[in-house]
């Protein structure tokens, strides 16, 4: 097969169906050829729907490649070409390129994107803790007990020394109301100042009651009464 076609233009102007083996001249493709404004391209197999004329003369089919270059392709900014086919870019090479953004809790693993683990979120300041009372452990938030803070000597500070008396202060409150109720707690004391007031017996329900309840507070305090010492020292260096 031989064709011509316009230089300029690149519109096809004959089609000559003859094989190659008969070696046609030039006029005896197409008899008006003008070597000035015409151009013969020949094969051996059909026409490609794109395609150029190198400079022997051969009709080459044009890539993918070839006609984005020219644009007469246009490839999306998501595009790209692979082995003369359009496939959409990988995941890395999207956000490599800036046409996807990560979150600050993602992160690209094995071509996806993942939400980054909750220790990395923690180092990098993504989410922030409430060092050291708090700590992560695999994916949770888990808090310290005053134990463990004073036995392991987290505290580094005076403001973390002082949240930590806070924090002791108001598990003995808790512990207290777990046992006698505010309004509990006011009628014993009462009972108590009125049982003083009448110079009652040492065996008096009243009397009796107050005083298990304050040994039941003082145990409760003595409870906390080491970390508070411990915590102390620490302020004082």
């Amino acid at each position: 097969m031989y064709i011509v076609r316009d230089i300029k233009t690149k519109k096809i102007i004959h089609i000559n169906p003859a094989p190659l083996i008969q070696n046609l001249g030039d006029k005896e493709v197409f008899f008006k050829f003008d070597s000035k404004k015409m151009e013969i391209g020949k094969t051996d197999g059909l026409l490609p729907e794109y395609f150029d004329i190198n400079k022997k003369g051969e009709i080459i089919e044009l890539t993918l490649q070839d006609l984005v270059q020219r644009g007469a392709v246009k490839l999306e900014p998501h595009q790209k070409i692979v082995t003369n086919k359009i496939v959409d870019k990988t995941v890395s090479e999207l956000v490599k390129e800036g046409l996807l953004k990560l979150q600050p809790n993602q992160k690209l693993e094995k071509n996806e994107i993942v939400e980054k683990s909750l220790i990395d979120q923690v180092k990098e300041g993504i989410i922030k803790i409430d060092e050291p009372f708090e700590y992560v452990a695999g994916d949770e938030i888990k808090k310290h007990s005053i134990k463990e803070i004073v036995d392991k000597k987290l505290l580094k500070t005076k403001k973390q020394c002082e949240k930590a008396i806070l924090m002791i202060n108001g598990e003995i409150e808790q512990k207290i109301a777990a046992k006698y109720s505010h309004g509990n707690e006011m009628k014993i004391t009462k009972d108590y100042i009125d049982w003083m007031a009448e110079s009652g017996s040492e065996k008096d329900e009243r009397a009796i009651a107050y005083k298990n309840m304050k040994n039941e507070i003082d145990k409760i305090k003595s409870e906390y009464a080491e970390f508070k010492k411990r915590i102390a020292e620490i302020k004082l260096k």
